[in-house]
Parts: structure tokens; sequence; C-alpha cells
């Protein structure tokens, strides 16, 4: 009697295995669609990382179609706030401008040979204008200007005290736009202005 019983205790046994191994197929490739459906929040993650010296990404961003940040309470005459209350633009300290990678250099004059190594940078990234006027290169700590800023956030007035401080000559247009500081640093009367500017130090 046990030996006829042995071959339907095991038909009995490899059913339920049988069964098993079925599920098992069925449920991979829902495995891969969780996979799938995880993918975009990794990419969201690194989307919202912010960069030091460029505008934050992510979904504030999308927000804020400008993209600009908020103008801070204690802001003075350093920085060029909009009229819905928008960081335009901002002096810092040169030292503390990052001009970036993808940036377009339209004017670059440095004197490594001359006293204190003065130097001016200029360059333009979509619609951002960037300046470091280097005054004193060879000091413990780099001394002179940056500015960055949006030129189609600021108002004329705005970009007109940019060039004011920056030291350009009175009695020509307004730049307003980045092919426009283009156009100019690459004319004679621009290249001869910018040459000049370059030289200054607080030697």
């Amino acid at each position: 009697m046990r030996r006829r019983s042995l071959p339907l205790v095991l038909a009995l046994t490899l059913v339920p295995l049988a069964c098993k191994v079925s599920t098992s197929d069925t449920s991979a490739p829902a495995k891969d669609g969780a996979d799938d459906e995880a993918k975009p929040d990794a990419d969201d993650a690194d989307a919202g990382t912010a960069k030091p010296d460029g505008p934050k990404p992510g979904r504030a961003a999308d927000e804020d179609p400008g993209g600009l940040p908020e103008c801070p309470a204690d802001a003075g005459d350093d920085s060029y706030c909009t009229d819905d209350g928008k960081l335009a633009g901002r002096w810092v300290m040169a030292d503390m401008l990052r001009i970036p990678a993808s940036a377009e250099l339209i004017f670059e004059a440095k004197h490594a040979e001359a006293e204190g190594q003065p130097s001016l940078s200029v360059a333009i990234d979509g619609d951002e204008l960037y300046i470091k006027q280097v005054t004193c290169g060879s000091c413990a700590r780099v001394l002179g200007q940056g500015f960055r800023g949006a030129l189609s956030s600021m108002s004329e007035a705005q970009i007109r005290a940019v060039e004011d401080r920056l030291g350009l000559p009175e009695g020509r247009d307004v730049l307003t736009s980045t092919a426009q500081w283009r156009e100019y640093a690459a004319s004679e009367a621009g290249t001869e202005a910018l040459t000049e500017l370059s030289t200054v130090t607080d030697r």
C-alpha cells in the first residue's frame, strides 16, 4: 500500500511548486514597471539640485518663468530689483563672481606684468551679463568688483547705473541687451574703453 501511494504523494507535492513558478513569472513585468516609475523621481532629484552660479532649476524655476530669486530685504545700491520684487542684477566682490563655462567671453584683458595685476572680463550667457573687474589680482584677497544680471529684467536706468559704475564713457546709447554688449566690445571704441578699464588698479 505504501508503494502505491508514493506517486500520488509526489504528484500532490509538485502541483503547488508549479503554481509558484507560474506566479513568479507573472510578477516579473510588474517589478520592471515599478523600476520605470522610480526613474523620474531620481531625475527630479537631480533637477532640483542648485548650482552655485547659475539659476536654480526644478519646480521653483517652472513656477517663476524668469527664474529670478527674491530681492533681499536689505538690498542696497549693489542690487537691482524688479517692480515685482525679483533680483535682476547684483554687484559682488570680484573673487565671489563665477563666470559659467557656457558663457561667451566677449572681452578679456589681463595685465600680469603690471603692478597689482589688474584685469577685466566681460561675458554673456543668453540674457545674462557678467563683468569681472579685478583691481588687484596679486593681493592676499583678490580685489575688485563683479556683476551678474539679467538685462531683459532690468530697467534702462538700472543698466545705465551698471555702465556708470564700471566706468564706460558717457554720451552713448545704453547697452540694453547682450547682443549690444557683444557689438560694443567688438567695436573700436568699445575695445579701447574696456582696455583702459582693465588697467584700473588699487595699488
